[in-house]
């Protein structure tokens, strides 16, 4: 859940996209799509309300990594979590 209430749902039928819900209009929104494909991959609220995507499997090429991926916030999309984080493969 974002700090703000809402909630992000990231990947599904199409692996790059996020959504969100807002619970108190009952209504989805589309987010910004993800720079890797993921599936299974998981998410968590950092401290500044941004929210952090790693990991994942079955979606993109799997002999690729699949780097962290932190919110840019807004419109902005998503950018990489930064050195270090291109090292997460799938196992």
């Amino acid at each position: 859940m974002m700090t703000d209430g809402r909630m992000l749902v990231a990947g599904g039928s199409n692996a790059q996209a996020t959504t969100i819900f807002n619970p108190f209009t009952n209504t989805w929104v589309k987010g910004s799509l993800l720079n890797v494909a993921r599936g299974y991959n998981s998410n968590t609220l950092m401290p500044n309300g941004k929210v952090f995507t790693f990991g994942g499997s079955w979606s993109g090429d799997l002999t690729l990594p699949k780097p962290a991926e932190v919110s840019a916030g807004g419109s902005r999309g998503w950018v990489p979590a930064g050195r270090g984080s291109s090292h997460c493969r799938p196992l």
